[in-house]
């Protein structure tokens, strides 16, 4: 029941103040102003305080200073969605700053909103802001916004809010904001329910008897065991990072080799060096060349295989100990990184731990005793990995024991 025509016809309007507006304001109106006693019922906000869905009129009387009182009605809120399904479809209306876009002036735009009706008034929806439009409102550079639309001149009903723009001369009178003016610029956050004692108590793993000072020293514990973890993490990310970038230097200087012997250009691909390659084969007096070559591309290949190795092992740092390097390291060169790491997944971080601190073993220790043993070789660890014998359990240490004995006490084994 919505003409667009009628709407068309319409009257057009822009809420933004004329120059006079400083002097039209009331002492109500700068007592608002300057105050931030505003309740943010018509604001969506995102945790940095900028608007991510905002009523732009409610229903009833409009009072603005520049066309008195204009009526919003169900009519406005149907002719809205009709004029945007008509104009936009279902892509979202830009918005501008200070209606510069109708002029021609600056035609770029703050953000992008969809029209949705709600019960209190027509609101603005799934607002897309730009950087620059999010870095105002974040900052508090702008603060209000200047609806636009078409109206009937003779009964001053709204047939349709058209379009947004981003002011801080807005022609409505004792408009609410879009950010707060006090520092924070967001909604209060809800009360946080306290936690029991009891619950807390369960969480941090300690029984329900313990004391304040118990759970605050388990509290700490816990946080200095965290902050290791991530300083330990953090190492371990620059020490890849080196790795990386040792590979791509290496990569890069087996490159300017390769194409400089095959007599190319730096910006050559490598369906380039290949064809260069095959017409080197085919010259017999380039024999030399093209041996060279190939040992050059053999011992980039070994590099890069290195380079692979140090980053898995450097990526299970804390699970080798020098009992069991030489099996990582094997498992590490026959594996790919996925089966590799999925391999090492279940083996425990062992270095540093005192499973025995009576006797002063450490677990490196203990293990080195059986891993290590004179009589066992690679081939031997890397049967003890492939059937799951740990070490550091009791049950791998009784299959290894006896795989051990078995091969001390039978001729031509080893």
């Amino acid at each position: 029941d919505i003409d667009l025509a009628v709407i068309m016809s319409g009257a057009s309007f822009r809420l933004e103040e004329r120059n006079e507006w400083e002097s039209m304001l009331t002492d109500t109106m700068r007592d608002f102003r300057a105050g931030d006693a505003v309740e943010f019922d018509h604001v969506e906000l995102d945790e940095e305080g900028v608007p991510t869905a905002f009523r732009i009129r409610e229903f009833g009387d409009w009072e603005t200073s520049k066309y008195g009182v204009l009526k919003v009605t169900a009519k406005t809120a149907k002719g809205t969605m009709a004029w945007w399904s008509y104009k936009y479809g279902t892509e979202k209306i830009p918005m501008d700053w200070g209606h510069k876009s109708t002029t021609g002036e600056d035609e770029r735009s703050p953000g992008f909103w969809h029209p949705e009706i709600r019960d209190d008034g027509i609101w603005a929806v799934d607002v897309e802001w730009t950087p620059k439009g999010y870095e105002q409102l974040k900052n508090k550079e702008i603060r209000f916004f200047s609806p636009e639309g078409k109206r009937n001149e003779k009964t001053n009903e709204v047939l349709a809010i058209t379009y947004i723009a981003l002011t801080n001369r807005p022609a409505t009178n004792r408009m609410k904001p879009l950010v707060a003016s006090d520092a924070p610029g967001k909604q209060p956050a809800p009360p946080q329910e306290d936690i029991p004692m009891k619950e807390l108590l369960k969480k941090l793993g300690l029984a329900e008897t313990a004391t304040e000072d118990e759970a605050i020293a388990k509290l700490d514990e816990l946080t200095t065991a965290h902050d290791t973890a991530k300083a330990e993490a953090t190492a371990k990310d620059a020490e890849l990072a080196t790795l990386r970038a040792k590979a791509d230097d290496k990569l890069a200087e087996f490159k300017a080799e390769t194409l400089k012997a095959c007599d190319l250009g730096a910006d050559a691909g490598f369906d380039k060096v290949l064809a260069r390659i095959e017409t080197l084969k085919a010259k017999a007096p380039e024999a030399d060349k093209v041996a060279k070559l190939e040992a050059k591309m053999a011992e980039y290949e070994t590099f890069r295989e290195d380079i692979r190795v140090e980053k898995l092992l450097a990526s299970v740092s804390a699970k080798v100990v020098p009992a069991n390097k030489g099996t990582v390291e094997k498992l590490a060169r026959v594996l790919d990184e996925g089966t590799f790491m999925a391999t090492m997944k279940d083996w425990p971080d062992i270095k540093g731990r005192n499973p025995e601190p009576a006797s002063g073993k450490t677990i490196d220790e203990r293990n080195e005793s059986i891993v290590a043993h004179d009589a066992l070789n690679d081939a031997d660890r890397s049967f003890f990995a492939s059937k799951g014998w740990d070490p550091k359990t009791d049950a791998g240490r009784k299959e290894i024991q006896e795989y051990i004995a078995v091969k001390m006490s039978t001729p031509g084994i080893g």
